[in-house]
């Protein structure tokens, strides 16, 4: 299972690893999807649901040009591989991540694995 968390993230999700899109045009279409500022979607991370994390997983994936799996099979793998807690603050350092500015991503990167290396993950 890989928690990478860089601008070039991957998760592997079951038993293949998919990236996660950095760019522009994905951040615009988590925010479409949610309704709402990309910072405020980062801020609603830890209350977001799973299936809800399940979508930005997806709505990510599909952005790299990537056919991603179905929600349903996201789901089951934040439920039964990951868990809800990790996701949450795994999505929520990824767009911690992709919302710094380009010359900051290295240093916020590491701020961040060491943080969640902190949390066991």
């Amino acid at each position: 299972m890989t928690y990478l968390v860089a601008p070039e993230m991957k998760l592997e999700i079951a038993g293949k690893e998919y990236p996660l899109s950095p760019a522009t045009e994905c951040l615009k279409k988590i925010q479409h999807h949610f309704k709402k500022d990309i910072l405020d979607v980062m801020q609603d991370c830890p209350k977001m649901t799973f299936d809800e994390h399940a979508k930005m997983i997806h709505l990510a994936i599909e952005d790299t040009g990537e056919n991603p799996p179905k929600l349903e099979k996201i789901e089951q793998w934040i439920v039964e591989d990951v868990g809800i807690a990790k996701i949450r603050n795994i999505m929520q350092g990824w767009l911690l991540i992709i919302t710094s500015p380009k010359t900051e991503r290295e240093e916020v990167t590491k701020t961040v694995g060491e943080f969640l290396k902190a949390q066991g993950i």
